[in-house]
């Protein structure tokens, strides 16, 4: 007995996939309707549990297929027509040490061969106190100004990176 043997394209098979998951959405919907309505609470209770569970698969599943597009998509920014524009994203913490920081930007600025100080040398310490300094409402310091003043940002942090994902804009 032979049977013929049917290949969907990506598209249909992940169309059928969403349709029937919005089918089973529609259909538990109705369902929590009716619980409710009954004023049966404790199976709404053990569906709420059963769909947190599932929440947390999906938002693996999500995770997971972001974490593909980034490493297969070539570049940083593309557009996909019917999709949008796909941007690869990956965030970052960093760990400052801003009391050796700060010390070191001041002592750069004051420092000087005759041990005096001139106005010129305050101007420019606070000139780059304002550059640099986190006066934004992230409070990271600045890591371009930083830079730009020749400050080697890996000596005064440390980076923890986050996940990758991507960002569709439409």
């Amino acid at each position: 007995m032979s049977q013929d043997i049917v290949i969907q394209t990506q598209e249909v098979v992940s169309n059928d996939y969403l349709a029937s998951f919005q089918s089973a959405l529609l259909a538990m919907d109705d369902y929590r309707a009716q619980l409710a309505e009954a004023g049966d609470w404790n199976t709404l209770a053990v569906g709420l549990v059963n769909l947190n569970d599932f929440k947390t698969n999906l938002i693996m599943l999500i995770q997971q297929i972001e974490l593909d597009i980034y490493e297969l998509m070539p570049d940083k920014k593309t557009v996909i027509e019917g999709v949008g524009i796909l941007e690869k994203r990956r965030a970052n913490t960093k760990k400052w040490e801003s009391n050796r920081l700060l010390e070191d930007i001041v002592s750069s600025k004051l420092q000087t061969e005759t041990g005096e100080i001139h106005p010129s040398d305050i101007f420019s310490l606070i000139d780059t106190l304002q550059r640099v300094l986190p006066l934004t409402g992230s409070l990271g310091w600045r890591t371009g100004e930083l830079k730009k003043e020749n400050i080697d940002i890996e000596d005064y942090c440390s980076v923890t990176w986050g996940r990758q994902t991507i960002s569709i804009t439409k």
